[in-house]
């Protein structure tokens, strides 16, 4: 079997919800675009999952990111 050419599991990198913010406004929106974008991509599994699923996927990204979603968790 050959090995991959491009490692498939890429290092994490940790970084804070402006961070985040900044990286998705650098692509092709302005920073106002980009926090509604990232609050209605953490939205929609808020809405689809149970509360203890979504509280499940929270905990694994920066405490700042909750007051996108309006309510901590």
């Amino acid at each position: 079997m050959k090995e991959p050419r491009v490692s498939p599991t890429p290092g994490a990198e940790p970084f804070g919800l402006a961070e985040f913010i900044n990286r998705v406004s650098r692509r092709a929106v302005s920073p106002d675009d980009a926090r509604e974008g990232v609050r209605a991509e953490l939205s929609t599994p808020k809405d689809a999952v149970s509360e203890g699923d979504f509280r499940h996927v929270m905990s694994q990204v920066p405490r700042d990111f909750e007051a996108l979603v309006g309510d901590p968790v």
